[in-house]
C-alpha cells in the first residue's frame, strides 16, 4: 500500500515542478505509456543488476544514465549510455543488457499517448547506481 501512495506523491511532485496540474499527472500514473515504461525499466533493471552485483567493486560510486528507443514492433533503437564518473565497461554492459531485453510490442494506446508527447517511437530514460554497500 505504501509504495503506490509513494508513486503517486513523486509524480505529482514532479508534475508540479513542470508546471503540470494534478489531473495531467494522474494520467501519468495511470497512463498506458507510464505502465509501458514501468515494464521496460524492470525489465533492463532485472537483466543488468545481477552482472552488476557480481562486479561491485567497478561500479562502487558510478552512476548510470541510459536512454532508447522502442518502435512499434517492440525493437530497441537509439541506445545511448553514459556514466559519472567514466565506467566504459558499465556503459557497455547497460547497452548490452538493452539490447538483450525482449520488449513487447507497444500497444495502440502506448503509441498514442507518445505521440501526444511529441515522439515517434516510445522514448525510455533512466539512471541508477551510486554507493554499493
Amino acid at each position: 500500500m505504501r509504495i503506490p501512495i509513494l508513486i503517486a506523491a513523486l509524480v505529482l511532485t514532479y508534475a508540479a515542478a513542470f508546471g503540470a496540474t494534478p489531473e495531467q499527472a494522474a494520467r501519468m500514473i495511470v497512463g498506458a505509456r507510464h505502465r509501458y515504461h514501468q515494464e521496460a525499466h524492470g525489465a533492463l533493471l532485472a537483466t543488468v543488476y545481477p552482472e552488476f552485483a557480481n562486479h561491485k567493486d567497478r561500479l562502487n560510486g558510478v552512476t548510470i544514465k541510459y536512454a532508447f528507443c522502442i518502435d512499434a514492433q517492440g525493437h530497441t533503437r537509439d541506445i545511448k549510455t553514459s556514466s559519472k564518473p567514466r565506467s566504459r565497461w558499465g556503459e557497455e554492459t547497460t547497452a548490452r543488457a538493452i539490447r538483450s531485453v525482449k520488449s513487447p510490442r507497444p500497444s495502440a494506446q502506448v503509441l498514442r499517448e507518445e505521440r501526444a508527447e511529441g515522439h515517434k517511437l516510445v522514448e525510455v530514460d533512466g539512471e541508477f547506481g551510486g554507493r554499493v554497500k
